[in-house]
């Protein structure tokens, strides 16, 4: 036994009444801590129990599920599909009209006798067809296939931003999962020191008073066990929801390493020109989609001409040949004024000055996010490097020499407890830094088309759609 030790065994009746009335301040004895203990101790082995039969899945198991079953990627193709459709509808001409009318029906004697063919009938059959001038039709059909370009670029870079979030969620349940087994072994660890103390108690190695700290501790750890479990749930729905496997959240599981570290040469190599990110093109095509626009709203100047060709028939008197006659127009549109469409073409330059606007703000978000994923990765390498060759490995040392010394009677029980909990938040810490920087990583990796198949195999997924 150490001097303190042999100190607290020898001290006298009153350091004994003392101690207890600690233990009366705690308002803990140790038959009310043993049964919460046990039922907290209980309730994990159920959550590990139930737990033990997971569907671990592989980030390409996910990321097939995802394509399947996502509904922003059923959304994006939606849109694409809807913009191929306008398409479709501009490029074409105007429809032909057909009208059959009658006239010159008498009031007095109506429309006679005889057979359909001899009635006192004026029968007019005329056919129009307009033909557009100014280019009117391929202005528009620019503007859809830009549109329908547009659309691409944006279903791509919702495919791109879709994979960070499934990412995300992935490695948020990587964490969770660790971080409830750290939980799960902190608090095992407690719970033995705790079952240790009570003997030494009662050999009089310690205080009442510290086996009281002990035991608070254990309850810290217990809750702190079920609130990794809870965090553990939360992030398998989130990923369930995003894959669309709602009903097996409760059996999740990631198969999956982190990433290991990369040199920082080999990070920087993936960095591109923004110009060939998507939505960089989607907002390029709407530009293009609106100087189409501007030039289809200047083409309304032009008019067009709508040609008729008309048949008109009307049955013969007694003893004469029939009455039939034929006739052609030509129509143009008259404008009130050379500003008529005056309107319509400030309109469509205001819009085509808002898209250049909106492409310059999409290319400097996009610098932007580049600029950041690339911080972000540097900052989670080195500190994941950092925790994990120098702060992790310190703090491992110095809780298996605590946990000797206090074995052995040198340390006291608070130095102990410290010990504990930095190794604890050491852990915690180095758990979340590889979290991060596998984040950071794939955020990285999709800035930039590296891997043209993964997002080019969108269009395949519309086509199927």
């Amino acid at each position: 036994r150490s001097s303190a030790t042999r100190q607290k065994a020898s001290a006298p009746r009153q350091a004994v009444a003392a101690e207890c009335d600690v233990m009366k301040y705690v308002s803990i004895s140790r038959s009310q801590l043993a049964w919460p203990v046990f039922f907290r101790a209980l309730l994990i082995a159920i959550a590990l129990a139930s737990n033990a039969h997971s569907e671990v899945l592989s980030r390409t198991e996910v990321e097939r599920l995802w394509r399947e079953n996502n509904r922003d990627l059923k959304i994006a193709a939606s849109a694409v599909s809807g913009a191929k459709g306008d398409l479709t509808a501009a490029d074409r001409a105007p429809n032909p009209n057909v009208s059959l009318s009658t006239s010159q029906i008498s009031s007095h004697t109506g429309i006679g006798a005889g057979a359909l063919g001899d009635k006192a009938i004026d029968s007019v059959l005329r056919v129009e067809q307009s033909w557009e001038r100014g280019g009117k039709r391929d202005l528009r059909a620019r503007a859809g296939r830009a549109r329908v370009m547009a659309a691409e670029a944006d279903a791509i870079d919702a495919t791109r931003q879709g994979l960070i979030q499934l990412y995300n969620a992935y490695w948020d349940l990587k964490l969770a999962i660790e971080r409830e087994r750290l939980m799960r072994s902190a608090a095992e660890l407690a719970r033995t020191s705790a079952g240790a103390s009570e003997k030494r108690l009662a050999a009089g190695d310690i205080a009442a008073a510290d086996l009281a700290k002990l035991q608070v501790d254990t309850l810290h750890a217990e809750n702190d066990a079920r609130s990794a479990v809870a965090d553990r749930e939360k992030a398998q729905y989130s990923l369930a929801v995003l894959i669309g496997r709602e009903h097996d959240a409760p059996a999740m599981g990631c198969a999956d390493d982190r990433p290991p570290l990369e040199s920082p040469a080999a990070l920087v190599a993936g960095m591109g020109d923004v110009n060939v990110r998507a939505d960089v093109k989607a907002a390029a095509q709407r530009m293009e989609a609106a100087s189409a626009a501007r030039d289809g709203a200047k083409a309304l100047a032009v008019r067009d001409i709508t040609i008729g060709l008309q048949y008109e028939r009307y049955p013969p008197a007694a003893g004469l040949s029939p009455n039939n006659t034929w006739g052609i127009s030509v129509a143009v549109p008259l404008f009130a004024s050379r500003s008529y469409f005056s309107g319509e073409i400030q309109r469509a330059e205001a819009d085509l000055e808002a898209a250049r606007e909106l492409a310059e703000r999409t290319r400097s978000l996009a610098r932007q996010e580049v600029a950041r994923a690339l911080s972000d990765l540097r900052a989670s390498a080195e500190r994941r490097q950092r925790l994990e060759q120098a702060l992790l490995p310190a703090a491992e040392r110095v809780a298996r020499a605590n946990e000797f010394a206090y074995a052995n009677g040198a340390i006291s029980l608070l130095d102990l407890l410290d010990a504990r909990r930095t190794l604890r938040q050491t852990q915690q810490e180095a758990a979340a830094a590889r979290n991060d920087y596998a984040k950071a990583l794939a955020a990285w990796q999709l800035q930039f088309p590296r891997e043209p198949q993964r997002l080019a195999s969108f269009k395949e997924f519309i086509d199927e759609k």
